[in-house]
């Protein structure tokens, strides 16, 4: 069984949902990954199979629902970054914990590094 079976009309305004903004998509949506294909291949795990409650697929072939502006301004301003903070896991590892052991959590981006990363993940 399908998820498109098991759940009906309520998935079909999922697939219209942007994943991003949550807004209705009206016209052209595209299909996005969720985990941006660079880090899979870092990973190694871009031909790696996930089995689900239905079904099993790769990595590489889980995708959502988004409009091509919230796409290419949220990879823009995280996937990039993020990306450039995993060469150098230590050093991430580092600033993680230094940000963490005494402030409370900050919800800027910009001048955090666990906000980045949080805010990339969530």
């Amino acid at each position: 069984m399908c998820l498109h079976q098991y759940y009906g009309a309520e998935m079909e305004d999922l697939r219209r949902k942007c994943f991003f903004c949550t807004e209705h998509i009206d016209g052209r949506k595209t299909l996005e990954h969720i985990v941006p294909n660079s880090l899979l291949g870092k990973l190694g795990i871009k031909e790696e199979t996930i089995t689900g409650q239905f079904n099993a697929t790769q990595y590489s072939r889980v995708k959502v629902p988004a409009h091509e502006i919230c796409n290419n301004q949220f990879g823009s301003d995280y996937e990039n970054r993020v990306l450039n903070l995993l060469e150098e896991p230590e050093l991430l590892y580092t600033q993680l914990c230094e940000e963490e052991a005494g402030i409370p959590m900050m919800y800027s981006p910009a001048d955090s590094v666990s906000a980045l990363v949080t805010t990339w993940l969530s």
